[in-house]
C-alpha cells in the first residue's frame, strides 16, 4: 500500500516535496530502491522503525518536524509470526514517535493500519467494516498474534 500512496503523492500537484523516512537496506551493502522515480523524492532518510527516533539523528528528526506539512505513516514490520514484544518497537514505538512529532508541531497525521484489527471484533466480512473504534475488541494478551496486536495498540 505504501508504494501506491507514494505514487499518488508524487502525481499530486499540491505536493511539492516528499520525505521518505526510515528506509532500511534490503540486504547488506544494497540500498533500498523505491518503486517510483520523481523529482519530488529528493530526501530519502535511511533509518529503521525498530530504532529510537526511527533511526534518525535528533537534528534530522527536528528538521523534519519543522518542515513537514503532513505525515503518512504506512510502515510496519509485517512479520505475522512474531510475538507482540518483538513488534512493539517497530510498530508501536515508531507510531508514538510520529504522533509526538505531529502533535508537538501541529502536523496532520494519517495512520495506515491493518484490516486485521477489525477481525478482532468477529466481523469476517472483508468488505464491510463499521466506522467505530475497535477498542472494545483487544487482541490476545499472551503476546501471540503480535502483528495484529501491535497495529491495534498503535
Amino acid at each position: 500500500m505504501g508504494s501506491r500512496i507514494l505514487k499518488l503523492l508524487a502525481e499530486d500537484d499540491r505536493v511539492a516535496l516528499i520525505h521518505c523516512v526510515a528506509l532500511r537496506e534490503h540486504t547488506d551493502n544494497s540500498p533500498r530502491t523505491l518503486s517510483i522515480e520523481s523529482p519530488k523524492l529528493r530526501l530519502l532518510h535511511a533509518g529503521d522503525f525498530s530504532q529510537p527516533r526511527l533511526g534518525l539523528e535528533q537534528r534530522e528528526l527536528d528538521t523534519l518536524a519543522k518542515t513537514a506539512g503532513l505525515i503518512v505513516h504506512s510502515g510496519a514490520n509485517r512479520s505475522f509470526w512474531n510475538y507482540f514484544d518483538n513488534l512493539r518497537g517497530p510498530n508501536v514505538e515508531s507510531t508514538k514517535t510520529l504522533v509526538d512529532m505531529a502533535s508537538t508541531h501541529g502536523i496532520p497525521i494519517h495512520f495506515i493500519s491493518s484490516e486485521g484489527v477489525h477481525l478482532l471484533s468477529g466481523n469476517t466480512d472483508a468488505c464491510i467494516y463499521p466506522t467505530e473504534s475497535v477498542v472494545a475488541f483487544p487482541p490476545p494478551t499472551d503476546g501471540s498474534n503480535g502483528y495484529t496486536a501491535s497495529k491495534w495498540v498503535s
